[in-house]
């Protein structure tokens, strides 16, 4: 599977929201892990271990960017709330124009809701 360039924006259902991208493993591994850890049904997953039953309905969307994900060294994932922050860093330091969060533009991909909800269903 290829790597595709650009940020994801993954909504949950119980509220938040967190971005994510491809650096060294493929946005959907950072995003299940987060899942798995942080979303769902937390008593059962800690007495039954990561089973997609627990996390079914935890993913409200998931939204996609052409723009570049803004990855500070070893970022798998960023609360939407701290982004900008990750992004000025990122680009005074490789000194790149200064970009705004509000104008990313995201669009709901149903087909990238659809890689997770496979990918968290197969681990």
């Amino acid at each position: 599977m290829s790597k595709e360039r650009g940020t994801f924006l993954i909504e949950f259902t119980q509220g938040g929201s967190v971005v994510c991208g491809n650096n060294y493993k493929p946005w959907w591994e950072h995003a299940r892990e987060l899942i798995y850890r942080s979303q769902g049904n937390r008593d059962a997953i800690q007495e039954h271990g990561w089973q997609y039953k627990y996390v079914a309905d935890a993913v409200k969307s998931v939204k996609y960017s052409n723009q570049p994900f803004y990855d500070d060294g070893g970022l798998k994932w960023c609360d939407i709330n701290s982004y900008q922050e990750i992004i000025d860093k990122v680009c005074k330091k490789q000194q790149l124009a200064p970009v705004k969060l509000a104008d990313i533009v995201f669009n709901d991909t149903p087909q990238h809701k659809a890689t997770l909800t496979k990918k968290l269903k197969e681990y």
